[in-house]
């Protein structure tokens, strides 16, 4: 699954870069993001030094900004903050039993992810909370319920097509180095054709 998560995220950033008007290089992009949301939930799960995964997401965060600022134009915070924070909830959430504490840790991921004006904000974090708690078929209607309450434009519905795929999660076939700096990398060379074409 870590060959279609890169594939269609470089796909899609191919397409709202350098052909925006051709829709259907975000249609299939579309499937990049669920892929890796659930990655990070399975990932909180499974790590075994939840400390090293938080530096690892930072320092790739940092890594990925300024080409990512480049390529869209934007001053806003890349996808691996987002899913940092998104980490930094899973962990707080799972402290306590709670209802009105874990409501209120979620609510204040979602601020976050707003005020500071990260990719995919509120929507990534409960995203990535619905991967780590709900299952089969009312996971694929909390993903429904999550595109239309964040107000995701109509498009995003495509991503719902990524849930068929999520039992694939453990086929792996690119070293996990490549997979994690695949991100900057990408969009760093999405930026160097992207002005040399004068963009």
């Amino acid at each position: 699954m870590d060959i279609l998560a890169m594939t269609t995220m470089f796909i899609d950033h191919l397409g709202i870069s350098l052909f925006p008007d051709n829709e259907i290089f975000r249609i299939i992009g579309r499937l990049a993001f669920p892929l890796y949301a659930y990655s990070l939930a399975v990932g909180f799960i499974k790590t075994h030094s939840r400390k090293n995964y938080i530096q690892r997401l930072f320092r790739l965060a940092l890594v990925s900004q300024i080409p990512y600022m480049l390529l869209l134009n934007t001053k806003g915070l890349n996808v691996i903050f987002t899913l940092l924070l998104s980490l930094i909830v899973l962990i707080e959430f799972e402290k306590y039993d709670s209802i009105a504490k874990r409501i209120t840790i979620v609510l204040a991921g979602c601020l976050i992810a707003t005020v500071c004006n990260m990719s995919y904000g509120a929507y990534c974090i409960l995203l990535v909370l619905a991967y780590y708690k709900i299952k089969g078929i009312k996971l694929v209607l909390a993903h429904v319920v999550l595109n239309i309450v964040t107000l995701m434009p109509p498009i995003q519905m495509y991503s719902i097509t990524a849930n068929m795929l999520l039992k694939y999660q453990n086929i792996r076939l690119v070293n996990k180095q490549i997979y994690r700096y695949f991100y900057p990398a990408h969009l760093a060379v999405l930026v160097g054709v992207k002005y040399a074409l004068g963009g």
